[in-house]
């Protein structure tokens, strides 16, 4: 069903070299056709949720402050320029994942974006059900109202990769807000549901979620990233297949779905045995679709927000 982000690449290249052949078919012995680089490059929406905890405020030196100065270096990397990146935080308050940046193209909104991340409090608990509940709900209905980055217009958005980026130092716990997510969230149901599944209370597979059970702090975690990665968040008319496409072959499908990787930062050895902060991010990250990537430092944390960048481009 999900499309891969090359996938995504090879199609619009092809629809633009299938439109270009055919309106020069008649002269096509005197043609040459160069395949270029497209003048505005596709950005492709990368949305960073991150641990605002008072756990972050731990370490020498403090986490929090590695936290910015890993993402104040990616910001600042004119590689990353034509990222459309949105920022939300996520502590216990009254609405507990806040949106520290609206999505905007790093290059557009660099110093904002650096000036709201160093203005990151740590505080409190760690919400990371909600925090991953928040963020697929700004991809799919808009966020506390901010609407989503896929936007209304199949046009130039059908071809963007979509990614979250969910970062923590931290057990999950404080799981029991359903604010500012619609009904996507039913707690304290036993079994507790997430869209009107009901969410596991064992999990084995890969070591599985150690905070499953109902009202526990990972309760939900794993079928939030089961349903980003295989919804399809926009469906009808050119969001499925280009106009000139009379095939329709399934696997061609245009799907606007959702990648989640993980970062566990100061999480100790990423061998076997893990822990199960560990456990739980890793399989967060596995049920989305994405990869876990251990920081220890400023300097891995950086390296990890790269490779999950380079691999959105």
């Amino acid at each position: 069903m999900n499309m891969p982000h090359s996938k995504k690449k090879t199609l619009a290249v092809s629809a633009i070299l299938s439109s270009a052949i055919a309106a020069g078919s008649a002269q096509a012995d005197d043609v040459e056709v160069y395949v270029v680089p497209p003048s505005d490059p596709v950005a492709p929406n990368v949305l960073f949720v991150l641990d605002e905890s008072g756990s972050m405020n731990w370490g020498n030196p403090k986490r929090m402050n590695q936290l910015k100065s890993a993402m104040t270096t990616v910001l600042n990397d004119t590689a990353n320029d034509d990222i459309n990146a949105g920022i939300l935080a996520y502590t216990t308050r009254s609405h507990p994942t806040r949106i520290v940046h609206n999505f905007g193209l790093i290059k557009n909104d660099r110093t904002t974006m650096i000036a709201a991340v160093n203005n990151l409090t740590p505080l409190s608990g760690t919400p990371s059900v909600h925090a991953l509940a928040s963020a697929v709900r700004w991809y799919e209905a808009g966020f506390r109202g901010q609407p989503s980055p896929l936007g209304a217009n199949p046009a130039g958005n059908w071809c963007k990769p979509n990614y979250i980026v969910f970062l923590s130092d931290g057990s999950p716990n404080s799981n029991s807000y359903t604010n500012d997510i619609g009904s996507t969230l039913t707690l304290n149901t036993n079994p507790d549901r997430y869209r009107g599944t009901n969410c596991a209370t064992n999990v084995n597979f890969l070591g599985g979620n150690p905070y499953t059970g109902n009202n526990n702090g990972g309760s939900c975690a794993g079928e939030i990233g089961q349903w980003s990665l295989n919804t399809d968040l926009k469906t009808g008319g050119e969001w499925d297949w280009a106009d000139e496409d009379s095939t329709h072959n399934p696997a061609d499908k245009r799907v606007q779905n959702i990648t989640i990787h993980t970062i566990g930062m100061a999480m100790g050895d990423s061998s076997p045995p893990a822990s199960s902060r560990e456990r739980f991010m890793k399989w967060v990250a596995n049920q989305g679709g994405g990869s876990y990537f251990p920081a220890g430092n400023a300097a891995q944390l950086s390296a990890a927000f790269q490779q999950i960048l380079n691999e959105a481009k």
